[in-house]
């Protein structure tokens, strides 16, 4: 038995990551847009977020917000770890911040993601006699990531299967 003058309990305010959502040419905030953790770029001695709702590494989180900010309240993160975010809209590219720290005392302002424009890509895969290869996956992704298995999940948007002529497409990239 526990005598209750001898139990301390002490409670941390969890902290957030968010940020401001932005059209690049316009600077005005983007009132739909979602947001998706990604792989985080750790420095020296730092940990990735975790204990988190896994629909922002499936699905995104899907914000309408008349200025632009979105955060993560209603998951609990622990204050200084770290998390990959990228903010996509529909007609922009996506944007990737890979350094994002949860924080207690959240402002917009520190975290801005400015969208541009999107275009789309088209092509053709081929084998090396010239024939259009079907169902080939094409990958397409930030700079510097290399497609491999697994990616499905987080990247599930970002590949495209060729058609019966070995083409693909993809929009606003």
């Amino acid at each position: 038995q526990l005598d209750h003058d001898e139990l301390r309990v002490t409670l941390e305010r969890a902290a957030v990551v968010g940020g401001l959502v932005l059209d690049a040419d316009s600077r005005a905030p983007l009132e739909r847009f979602s947001v998706h953790f990604v792989e985080p770029d750790l420095g020296s001695g730092e940990r990735a977020i975790d204990s988190y709702s896994a629909q922002w590494t499936r699905q995104g989180h899907a914000f309408t917000s008349p200025d632009g900010t979105w955060t993560s309240v209603g998951d609990e993160l622990e204050a200084g770890a770290v998390t990959g975010v990228e903010v996509r809209a529909e007609g922009y590219a996506p944007a990737r911040d890979a350094h994002v720290v949860a924080r207690v005392d959240f402002d917009p302002a520190t975290t801005v993601f400015e969208l541009v424009r999107g275009g789309s890509v088209r092509g053709q895969v081929l084998d090396a006699e010239g024939v259009p290869v079907a169902g080939a996956k094409v990958f397409r992704g930030p700079a510097g990531v290399e497609a491999r298995t697994g990616f499905e999940d987080q990247y599930r948007s970002e590949f495209s299967a060729t058609d019966a002529e070995g083409r693909f497409a993809f929009a606003d990239v």
